[in-house]
């Protein structure tokens, strides 16, 4: 699973802040939320279920204890465990059940169906549920320059886009045929690979871009092969150094700025929702002790919001409003994460991985 960096810590990183630091206790990976008061989180100490809105929390035990961060899949859940193999949850998370081998990337639909790699990372297989079967979509093309062509999955639909190292495959018609847009310059290769988080359903594509000044929302409307700068319009005062976007929705956009507030507790991170050229500010967040390892914004099918660092889950059943921050340290009575020294964040141009 690749890294999700905070641009931040990541800024500070490229200025020369590197060194290791010496860390222990636990802390949290990701979680997941639901408006009938359901948590899913996966933590050091194991995944915990709270079906009380955060009150009191059962291990979830089997291979629910140690599965990737779940894609959803219409009212279900599917997950990598280990190399095992895909499993898939229809009841938040409790049990799983094996519906295939697992090879990286993976996405799921509104009506349950699930788009994951094959094994030769050359074509995308997708699973019905309502058959319990695996079938392959079209041919991938191969290129010298891009070996590795099924590196992230998103769907919308019966459209489909797959990103490469050198190209991003896109497919109209559920994946029985794939087009393939080159991109263009320094992009080409494993230089600095494009992962499309969102595709707003008129042809315009938007990503995360990074150059020497930092990191901004990025927008292509040529397939992927170009991409230009698309800041939002920030509202007096609310105006962000730098951008990560987290996910997108139906046109709507949710990005994560960050280098305009500062507290005593250290740097804070602002949670936007860009819309229509509407900026909404949703929340402000403190700067993580330990870097996430996917993006941290999850929104489920039924409206609900969860935010996720390493110390703290917040969640929003209001359409980003009235959030409600859950401390990790009340998950468990192990001792929670310290760290003496500067946190070793990774290379900044990791990619985050796509989401649908």
């Amino acid at each position: 699973m690749r890294r999700f960096v905070p641009f931040i810590a990541a800024c500070a990183t490229l200025a020369g802040n590197a060194q290791a630091a010496q860390c222990s206790g636990e802390h949290i990976h990701w979680a997941r939320a639901s408006a009938r008061g359901q948590i899913l989180v996966r933590a050091t100490f194991g995944t915990i279920l709270s079906t009380d809105h955060g009150k009191s929390w059962t291990p979830v035990q089997g291979i629910g204890a140690g599965v990737s961060e779940p894609s959803a899949a219409g009212n279900a859940f599917v997950a990598g465990y280990g190399d095992t193999g895909f499993y898939r949850s229809t009841d938040f998370g409790k049990t799983w059940i094996s519906i295939g081998d697992y090879h990286g990337a993976a996405a799921g639909d509104a009506g349950g169906s699930v788009y994951a790699c094959d094994a030769g990372k050359v074509k995308v297989e997708k699973y019905t549920p309502a058959t319990g079967r695996w079938s392959k979509t079209g041919q991938l093309s191969a290129a010298l320059y891009d070996p590795d062509i099924c590196r992230a999955i998103q769907v919308d639909g019966r459209q489909l886009w797959v990103n490469g190292a050198g190209r991003i495959f896109h497919s109209k018609n559920d994946g029985a045929s794939w087009t393939a847009t080159t991109l263009d310059g320094p992009q080409r290769g494993d230089r600095e690979p494009v992962i499309v988080v969102h595709a707003d359903g008129s042809g315009a594509l938007y990503s995360t871009r990074w150059d020497e000044k930092g990191a901004y929302l990025a927008r292509s409307d040529n397939g992927g092969a170009r991409w230009a700068p698309s800041r939002p319009d920030y509202p007096a005062g609310m105006a962000s150094r730098y951008e990560q976007l987290l996910l997108g929705q139906k046109g709507t956009l949710y990005v994560l700025g960050g280098g305009t507030i500062y507290t005593s507790d250290g740097r804070m991170s602002t949670l936007y929702r860009v819309s229509g050229g509407k900026v909404d500010k949703l929340l402000d967040v403190g700067e993580p002790l330990w870097p996430a390892a996917t993006p941290p914004l999850n929104i489920a099918a039924d409206g609900s919001m969860i935010y996720v660092n390493s110390d703290n889950v917040w969640i929003s059943l209001a359409g980003g409003k009235d959030w409600r921050q859950i401390p990790g340290r009340t998950m468990t009575s192990k001792p929670w994460l310290v760290c003496n020294g500067p946190v070793p964040y990774p290379n900044p141009e990791t990619p985050a991985r796509a989401l649908p």
